[in-house]
């Protein structure tokens, strides 16, 4: 009997003829999609390695690495989310190379390239490359994530990136560009990016030569690093142009200043190397955040009132309410370079099928149980234009005329026509007071999970679901309008205090400028 690996990523015209003689493997949710709609039986990469113990064992690495000599003596030990890129690959090569020891092994993918394509590091029989890609189906998508944006200020967006200043800025820190003014920059330090670290521990820690071939390539590039006259600070520090501007302020003695990028109820083991210790100055959204930055070793933390996060929830009048939920879901394990382990409270499989699972049954229930209620399950833009994995969400709920699927409409549009908000994780929108105090909300806490004070604390004003019929249940509460009591005192915690954050800022710049 011959075994088939299926991995195609991205969404096909016609289904490949599948042998039912075969015994089948899948890599991927659409994969899986694809052989249940013949009716093929299959294993996917769990039945090797349950989810947990594939987590626990790429931890056991980073636990490793951390107490390696070479990490602890580093001044870059930003450079270990990168090398957890290629740990997690490595051990899912590694464990996907033993179950096929021995095999007659036949390998099937879509045209498009990733990092994550397995014949670059196992041998297999034959490859077949699947290029008949829905091109039209993308293309529709493309034009729906426009308009989305027209919907959401294209005009504005436009204008900040044309103007080349404040095109430089990300996410909060547009806000405040006028304040780094103050900071001079000398562009005229000329280096070579320091990826030591990276080097030596891929050396050392990734065991497939193949991989560590690959892996080496990420910072090889010789193209030529773009350096601006103006103070820029950082959001969360990563890739290539951002390890660049950080050694170069660095060697010119400037601040490293970053601003606060999520919303850091669930752990990450990255947050502590990317955000916090690298930085002379944190500046953070609330109070929470303030004392977890403070409790990771953080130099110095500014709290100021976010504006990004804590617009007021429009009122369009034009357009009444569209859904009765929205549903935030979790999409980062579908990217074509994904398979991170950030935590050991996120059991997130490495084929990410437990989290599409989840999303498969909400489609289900609200199609099936709750069919006088419209939902919206808001995806990331990436898994229909192409630069993400392909999951058949849309291909679920065709079949329910009350299920809509939306990569376009942007959070704070689809906010505004909805009721109540499902979401599997604490996003970042829930940085917003006004959408707090607002909306019924509710989180799942299984897959990715929160625990101790924090949970308790969020319980305060949020609803935490443990699984499906807990959901059940409270969609039944929200039909009759039941809000829970907030405890306003406890929603400042997470989301913002009122402050004079320009006042603040200046200040806290001025005193970095000078310091020796």
């Amino acid at each position: 009997m011959k075994t088939i690996v299926v991995d195609i990523k991205r969404k096909i015209k016609k289904i490949p003829d599948f042998n039912k003689n075969d015994s089948y493997i899948s890599l991927n949710s659409y994969s899986s999609y694809l052989l249940e709609s013949q009716n093929i039986k299959f294993m996917t990469y769990h039945d090797i390695l349950s989810e947990k113990d594939y987590c626990q064992s790429i931890l056991n690495i980073y636990n490793e690495i951390e107490n390696d000599e070479i990490f602890v003596n580093s001044q870059c030990k930003y450079y270990l989310r990168d090398v957890a890129k290629y740990i997690t690959l490595n051990s899912y090569i590694s464990y996907i190379e033993g179950w096929l020891k021995n095999k007659d092994c036949d390998y099937i993918r879509c045209s498009k390239s990733s990092i994550s394509n397995l014949e670059q590091y196992i041998q297999f029989n034959n490859v077949t490359v699947v290029d008949n890609i829905d091109k039209s189906f993308y293309l529709e998508k493309k034009i729906g994530v426009f308009l989305g944006s027209i919907r959401s200020g294209l005009v504005k967006k436009l204008k900040s990136r044309f103007s080349r200043k404040l095109s430089k800025f990300s996410y909060e820190s547009k806000s405040y560009y006028s304040l780094f003014s103050s900071i001079p920059v000398s562009n005229h330090c000329e280096f070579a990016l320091d990826t030591s670290l990276y080097e030596d521990l891929i050396k050392k820690f990734i065991t497939n030569n193949k991989v560590r071939t690959v892996a080496m390539k990420e910072f090889a590039s010789t193209q030529p690093y773009n350096t601006s006259p103006f103070y820029i600070p950082f959001t969360f520090l990563n890739g290539r142009e951002n390890y660049f501007r950080f050694q170069l302020y660095q060697k010119l003695g400037l601040p490293i200043i970053i601003f606060q990028h999520g919303s850091y109820v669930h752990e990450n083991y990255f947050l502590k190397y990317n955000e916090i210790t690298s930085s002379d100055l944190n500046i953070v959204f609330n109070e929470y955040t303030k004392e977890l930055f403070y409790k990771c070793n953080a130099k110095d933390v500014v709290k100021i009132k976010p504006l990004l996060f804590n617009k007021k929830i429009k009122k369009i009048k034009k357009i009444k309410k569209k859904y009765d939920f929205l549903y935030i879901s979790y999409c980062t394990q579908y990217s074509m370079s994904g398979m991170y382990v950030s935590s050991e409270d996120s059991i997130i499989s490495a084929d990410a099928n437990n989290i599409f699972k989840r999303h498969s049954e909400v489609i289900k229930l609200f199609g099936e149980v709750f069919v006088n209620k419209k939902i919206c399950i808001k995806i990331q833009p990436g898994i229909h234009l192409g630069s993400m994995n392909y999951i058949p969400l849309v291909e679920l709920a065709k079949k329910y005329d009350n299920v809509t699927i939306e990569s376009g409409d942007k959070l704070d549009f689809l906010f505004s026509v909805s009721d109540n908000v499902i979401s599997d994780y604490y996003s970042t929108e829930f940085l917003n007071y006004n959408l707090i105090l607002e909306k019924n909300i509710s989180i799942f806490t299984d897959i990715i999970a929160m625990k101790g004070i924090v949970k308790d604390e969020l319980s305060e004003f949020l609803f935490l679901l443990q699984d499906m019929n807990e959901l059940k249940n409270w969609i039944v509460h929200c039909e009759g309008n039941i809000n829970k009591k907030k405890d306003v005192g406890m929603i400042n915690r997470y989301t913002r205090d009122e402050v004079d954050s320009f006042s603040i800022l200046s200040k806290k710049i001025e005193q970095l400028n000078e310091r020796d």
